[in-house]
């Protein structure tokens, strides 16, 4: 009695597993989908030979950014957001960086825990939007322009 029990749960415990497994891997498929696309387009417009971090940046309009080495060696930033066709490419060195982001982001708001941060295309420039969370455990939002570091907008509370 106890083996066939224990075969139930184990049957259960598999059965669990590969739905969730399914289920991941079916989310990964667009944005697999969207990491080829921009890729491609990067390797097109501006040479990219590789590809080292892809950063999904959803605000009025979606836009992706991937990060990667030109035929030269240097680490580039290239953005496409597909609804405007909008295209942005510029060297690493021209930007302020993910680290800096997440940093002036502690700076400007104190007592928060940051989450994560990625670049996009936000009325035609290049932002940093860094993503927070409050002393109360609320999520926010942290707008910074890259190109200069100041402050776009804080969205607090959601």
């Amino acid at each position: 009695m106890k083996h066939k029990l224990a075969n139930g749960c184990l049957l259960i415990l598999g059965l669990i597993i590969f739905g969730m497994l399914t289920i991941f891997i079916n989310s990964q498929k667009e944005v697999n989908k969207i990491e080829k696309q921009v890729t491609t387009l990067a390797r097109e417009e501006v040479g990219l030979k590789g590809v080292d971090k892809l950063y999904i940046f959803n605000r009025d309009q979606s836009s992706y950014t991937v990060k990667g080495k030109n035929k030269d060696g240097e680490t580039i930033y290239f953005a496409y957001q597909p609804e405007t066709d909008e295209k942005l490419t510029e060297k690493e060195d021209k930007l302020v960086n993910e680290y800096e982001a997440l940093s002036l982001t502690l700076n400007a708001l104190g007592n928060v825990k940051v989450k994560e941060a990625r670049l996009g295309i936000d009325n035609k420039q290049w932002v940093w939007e860094v993503s927070f969370y409050n002393e109360n455990g609320d999520l926010g939002y942290h707008y910074i322009n890259a190109v200069n570091g100041h402050w776009v907008e804080t969205v607090k509370n959601l």
